[in-house]
């Protein structure tokens, strides 16, 4: 089973399959629970997060990530011994987690107490120093690359953008529609409702020419592209680990 709950951008979170394989429940029935909250949340949004994984046998299945808030939501109504077990299994797991953020987010550190607590935390201390100096020497290039091209102007398509990434445009096309970032109407690219604002703060733009309406991004938005994309594909290495 995997771990109950983990952090992501800076939330604790858990997702659909944990709650199927903790509870016992069909996925396919969870995921349903889940949607049935859609029509009377206005923001379901921000609690659910549908994304996907890979089963054991490469087959791609659709997932929930969830807060706590949205968790909540989902596992009142489970009823029995076993699930108030697991309810509150589940919330030490998550008031734990939260606990360990805030105290990351306020410089909060526990001292070592003895002598062999502060040769680990020294030794331990060491391998973090030299992981991010790998790290940021492995990031440099990406660094550079999106440095330089911020500093250009203009409007470019999604083919300008696919061939950095070595795609097509048809490709990024697809994975932006299943990220929830755009959909296709009539032939054209629709930013969806909760990027509207790209257009305001000049990330995109729609141009219009003698074939129609284009949707163009600006170099802040390439960048944004490339960067959740990335996130998006290590995501996915951490699921394929966790199964």
């Amino acid at each position: 089973m995997n771990q109950l709950v983990q952090v992501r951008d800076g939330k604790v979170i858990t997702n659909s399959i944990i709650v199927h394989e903790t509870f016992g429940k069909r996925h396919d029935n969870v995921i349903r629970d889940i949607e049935s909250l859609k029509k009377d949340l206005l923001n379901f949004e921000e609690m659910f997060n549908p994304t996907f994984e890979y089963d054991s046998y490469g087959r791609k299945r659709k997932i929930y990530e969830m807060t706590r808030d949205g968790w909540v939501l989902l596992v009142m109504g489970f009823t029995g011994s076993q699930a108030l077990k697991f309810k509150l299994k589940y919330i030490e797991a998550f008031n734990s987690m939260e606990s360990q953020l805030s105290r990351r987010q306020d410089g909060m550190v526990a001292l070592p107490q003895d002598y062999k607590s502060a040769l680990i935390a020294l030794v331990e201390q060491v391998e973090r120093s030299e992981q991010l100096a790998a790290t940021v020497e492995e990031q440099k290039p990406k660094v550079e690359y999106h440095d330089s091209v911020l500093k250009r102007k203009g409007f470019i398509t999604a083919t300008n953008i696919a061939k950095d990434l070595g795609m097509s445009a048809s490709a990024l096309n697809s994975l932006l529609n299943e990220y929830g970032v755009q959909y296709k109407r009539s032939g054209c690219w629709y930013l969806y409702a909760k990027y509207d604002h790209f257009i305001e703060t000049g990330i995109a733009d729609y141009h219009i020419n003698e074939w129609g309406q284009t949707l163009k991004w600006s170099e802040e938005g390439r960048k944004w592209i490339i960067d959740l994309l990335n996130r998006k594909r290590d995501e996915q290495k951490r699921m394929e680990l966790d199964l």
